[in-house]
């Protein structure tokens, strides 16, 4: 397996993020249900064969909190945690696995009320209780959604706070104001405990919650308004703590994506990185961080694909450079699959370019019109999301393919050709069949080779993808010469 590493190009400090990566010719994003083949990057908008439909994206992690293992995240009480006379509050992405009483998803708890400041649990039923601990260090205040707020299997937005200096109260929100409770009583300083931050538990109940648990937002001395909460929620896709804007982060002292397997959890806003306990492990992410999070979605039995006719721009020469990448999710492993392909026939004399899986292996052919060869990795997994990057490098005289950074690379010295054949995604290019059954997300293709710190930005940071992502976001492109650097401002 390669190092994976890792290239971020900063460009203005008036930016939240930045990044650079090679153009490619066509990048097929599949985030727009009602336009699935359009092309992002170029003139290529594939046509929907047979109603492909949309489904789940690609891309993202959340952390998983196993409660037979006592899997917890925590760190020990500093500033950053002091109550601020203006309240303190937080927002949250939750999905249960499973539902017990008392199942406690993040607290300021110790063994005595004393050392407290807030607790959250779940009650019977996915009631959620909200409570925060008076200035006394003995008194209380609290509300209760009264209805099911969290149910199992279900990912929820949710957001807490106490009002300090506006109500003075206790307050809950599912999925941004679209249910809001208010508590009844009052408190008008909030307490200064000693006791660690917790998630998934308290002192005296570690490990207290089953479920994943991210991005998470943690607000001292001002809490997050309707809109910065309806932005949070961003219509039910939700944000990462990097494209977040200024505003959001109002009052933030800390804001934890989670999607790090098994900690720590980095703190993108302080420094209140989040040791992970008892080994949690990784579970899909929120909006799967793909563009929208929508990917397309194939039936081989219905025989769904999305195709385009020749054109040059997806077309190779004698021997050109090429590098073609998809995210896959197919629902079987064992049937012969073509992800990616351009030709007119399945034998040499028919064969451009093919991302295929062939029992449980990936592999990626080029040919000259007389011999193919390809490259080839073992592993595929069914309902899994995969990284797949097939290249030509007529340099090396290689063909290499990349299923999740694991790499495998045959000699290819003869070259690569150039045929009318349809491009499709989702079967053999101009042949009916080996339809893909699965989800095909953010297929890209490039006229160059990858450097492998640009395979790895695929995989890791991206950032690339985000374009369009967050519609309250304003993005930015430059490009020069093989380089796209995009920003949100």
């Amino acid at each position: 397996m390669r190092t994976l590493s890792l290239l971020l190009l900063l460009f203005s400090t008036s930016l939240a993020w930045a990044q650079s990566v090679p153009v490619p010719v066509a990048l097929w994003r599949f985030d727009d249900p009602a336009d699935l083949g359009l092309d992002s990057a170029g003139s290529n908008d594939l046509t929907p064969v047979a109603t492909p439909t949309a489904a789940g994206g690609a891309l993202g992690y959340a952390a998983d909190m196993e409660k037979d293992t006592a899997g917890y995240a925590t760190i020990v009480d500093n500033s950053d945690f002091d109550p601020g006379a203006a309240g303190r509050g937080f927002c949250v992405w939750l999905r249960p696995e499973t539902l017990t009483s008392n199942d406690y998803f993040l607290s300021k708890q110790g063994s005595l009320v004393a050392d407290s400041d807030f607790n959250i649990f779940v009650s019977s039923g996915g009631v959620v209780i909200l409570s925060f601990i008076d200035s006394s260090g003995a008194g209380s205040i609290s509300v209760s959604s009264g209805t099911a707020f969290l149910s199992a299997g279900t990912r929820t937005f949710l957001c807490g706070w106490w009002d300090g200096g506006g109500d003075d109260k206790a307050h809950l929100e599912i999925n941004s104001d679209a249910n809001i409770k208010t508590g009844a009583s009052t408190m008008t300083a909030a307490n200064n405990g000693i006791a660690n931050f917790y998630v998934a538990a308290i002192s005296s109940q570690l490990g207290d919650y089953d479920g994943s648990v991210g991005p998470l937002i943690w607000y001292e001395n001002g809490i997050p308004d309707v809109t910065i909460r309806a932005a949070l929620y961003n219509s039910g896709k939700g944000k990462l703590c990097e494209d977040m804007t200024a505003a959001d982060k109002t009052n933030a002292v800390a804001c934890w994506d989670m999607t790090e397997d098994g900690g720590p959890y980095v703190d993108s806003i302080g420094s209140n990185d989040l040791t992970g306990i008892n080994t949690p492990t990784r579970a899909d992410g929120l909006v799967e961080r793909s563009d929208s999070g929508i990917s397309v979605n194939l039936v081989a039995a219905s025989s769904q694909a999305l195709t385009i006719v020749d054109k040059a721009s997806l077309s190779l020469g004698a021997d050109t450079p090429v590098c073609v990448a998809a995210w896959i999710n197919p629902t079987s492993v064992s049937i012969n699959q073509n992800f990616v392909g351009k030709g007119t026939g399945s034998t040499a004399p028919g064969i451009e370019y093919w991302l295929y899986a062939i029992s449980g292996s990936m592999r990626f052919v080029v040919s000259d019109g007389t011999t193919f060869n390809f490259a080839e990795v073992t592993g595929m997994t069914a309902n899994v999301w995969h990284l797949v990057i097939g290249c030509h490098d007529p340099v090396l005289d290689v063909v290499t393919l990349e299923l999740d950074a694991v790499e495998d690379s045959t000699p290819h010295a003869i070259g690569t050709q150039d045929l009318t054949g349809t491009f499709a995604v989702g079967k053999s290019g101009s042949l009916n069949e080996s339809f893909v059954s699965g989800a095909v997300d953010n297929v890209a293709i490039w006229k160059i080779v990858l450097a492998d710190v640009e395979r790895d930005i695929l995989l890791n940071n991206l950032s690339w993808y985000k374009v369009a992502r967050y519609p309250a976001c304003s993005f930015t492109e430059a490009t020069s010469g093989n380089v796209v650097t995009y920003g949100c401002l």
